[in-house]
């Protein structure tokens, strides 16, 4: 992946002091755009994304505020200032150009790249359980196919993809191999990290919701 010329774009223009929490979202933004690209089977993702910057930082209330870095300012606020002022500048992964997918041709799934991640968020995974868990009803297929207007050939091919990612993941996740550790809100609200192994199975959605 990092052969990609957009990953070499990004990591050059990355902060040689970019702390963990950025790390993270970055990393999580990549195994997002994997999943979604996967599913939804994107032909031309590589080239077709770009990047916006942010500053996370944790209010009085203990919620997590987001806000555009103003390009103008943007030059005015250093590394040993935003640590200061308990502030992370974070550059977003952003996906455009998104209409090559659904019937087309499936380079993430051609790559097999999902059965070698290591790394997800527990946000994701987890929504992604309970994707799988919904994909068989009826008002799931009539929702893609009326809604979203999904061909009965596209609709078969994107519940044949979550079924087999969802169990191609949750294999990882039982014996160890896939980590559910890219949770950058969980790093800067000082949560406690999360057990693989004790989150491979899908939650009530309640229990979801509060995550």
């Amino acid at each position: 992946l990092t052969s990609q010329p957009f990953v070499k774009q990004l990591i050059s223009r990355q902060s040689q002091n970019e702390t963990s929490v950025e790390k993270l979202y970055q990393l999580k933004d990549y195994s997002d755009m994997l999943l979604i690209d996967y599913l939804l089977s994107q032909e031309d993702r590589f080239g077709n994304i770009a990047f916006k910057d942010y500053y996370y930082s944790v209010n009085a209330k203990g919620k997590i505020d987001r806000s555009k870095v103003p390009e103008k300012k943007e030059k005015q606020l250093s590394h040993e200032k935003l640590e200061e002022l308990n502030t992370y500048k974070v550059r977003r992964l952003v996906l455009k150009d998104n209409d090559c997918g659904v019937s087309r041709f499936n380079r993430t799934k051609k790559s097999k790249i999902m059965s070698k991640i290591h790394h997800m968020s527990l946000d994701t995974y987890q929504r992604l359980l309970w994707l799988d868990s919904k994909i068989e009803r009826d008002e799931t297929e009539s929702f893609f196919r009326q809604e979203l207007l999904f061909s009965h050939k596209e609709w078969e091919k994107f519940e044949s993809l979550v079924q087999g990612l969802k169990k191609t993941l949750q294999k990882n996740c039982l014996r160890g191999y896939l980590q559910l550790d890219l949770n950058p809100e969980r790093k800067m609200l000082n949560l406690s990290p999360v057990k693989a192994k004790e989150q491979c199975e899908l939650p009530s959605w309640g229990d979801l919701m509060r995550q």
